[in-house]
């Protein structure tokens, strides 16, 4: 959550201008430009599109329904194994289908009436006001803070 805090740590060795910060919200909203503002920044041919652009990676509900094993295993690697992230990859791509993935259950669905308790919501703003407030000159004039600052 602290990302003015993480991108302070990469100033340290790199200045401003070789610091490009991308919002989650912009990438999913509007993928194909800020991929293309992604390319101008970099110097790469902005009209080249990635076939698998409007492909989302690593999503929680694409993992639903794994055996139990499957979770163990991917916490274990994870945990233990250096070249982990490669190992859990292959865990989340190969062996599900290996298994055979039968759902114990169905993922719950989102509750769309869902919201922070009050007392919570305002330890967050505590906890995070500064930081959104440091990091909006790095982001986009329309960056609202989250609600936060």
């Amino acid at each position: 959550s602290r990302y003015a805090f993480q991108i302070e740590q990469y100033l340290r060795v790199f200045p401003r201008e070789a610091l490009m910060v991308v919002s989650s919200e912009g990438l999913r909203s509007n993928r194909e430009q800020t991929v293309r503002d992604i390319y101008g920044f970099l110097g790469v041919d902005a009209t080249i599109v990635p076939e698998t652009l409007e492909r989302e990676f690593y999503r929680t509900d694409e993992r639903a329904g794994y055996p139990p094993i499957v979770w163990w295993l991917r916490r274990t690697v994870k945990r233990y194994i250096p070249a982990g992230k490669r190992a859990k990859e292959l865990i989340d791509h190969v062996l599900p289908s290996s298994l055979g993935r039968v759902p114990e259950k169905a993922p719950a669905a989102k509750d769309p009436t869902f919201t922070i308790p009050d007392d919570v919501r305002e330890q967050l703003v505590e906890r995070l006001r500064d930081d959104v407030r440091d990091l909006r000159p790095f982001m986009p004039e329309d960056f609202d803070g989250w609600g936060l600052a």
